[in-house]
């Protein structure tokens, strides 16, 4: 069982959602169904985010500029 929360992101007041082995998310369109789930997944992945952009020398304060490239 895993425990998400989630506020004051988009269309989404508050979410306190546990997930399970089957977890079926329902609820009328425009309401933040598919945004919870793509935070989800970036929580889980921020580890290994987190670590490739220091493997390749990204540093935060330098600004979103140096990430981008022409």
């Amino acid at each position: 069982m895993m425990r998400f929360v989630l506020e004051n992101f988009g269309p989404i007041a508050r979410a306190d959602m546990e997930f399970g082995d089957l977890s079926i998310l329902v609820g009328p369109q425009a309401t933040g169904k598919s945004i919870a789930l793509q935070m989800l997944k970036l929580a889980e992945e921020y580890p290994a985010i987190k670590w490739t952009m220091l493997d390749y020398a990204y540093n935060p304060s330098r600004g979103r500029d140096v990430l981008i490239a022409d």
